[in-house]
């Protein structure tokens, strides 16, 4: 196996393995808290950033909307974590546009 492929393959393991644990960890934070929950919506966002960093905007987007959702129910309009999640909302939406 060349150098290349090494780094390639664990690489992808990597990713596999943090995949698997993700969806684990969302079923489990799903089942557990109400779904209006605070600590939800910051799951939420993570998730956004994880697939923001491995440039899935589509699905960065879908979770980050999913947070601001929740925020929106929850906390008030100019609370900073509701403003946080609106500029990623724009950020991602803009490297969206980008990748067009």
């Amino acid at each position: 196996m060349t150098t290349l492929s090494m780094i390639l393959f664990r690489f992808f393991m990597h990713y596999c393995h943090w995949y698997v644990s993700y969806k684990k960890t969302r079923d489990i934070i799903e089942k557990i808290l109400p779904p209006n929950h605070v600590n939800l919506a910051v799951f939420y966002n993570n998730i956004a950033i994880v697939y923001y960093n491995m440039k899935q905007y589509s699905n960065a987007l879908l979770y980050l909307e999913r947070a601001l959702d929740i925020l929106q129910r929850v906390l008030s309009e100019n609370h900073p974590r509701l403003v946080d999640v609106r500029l990623g909302i724009e950020t991602v939406k803009k490297s969206l546009e980008n990748n067009v």
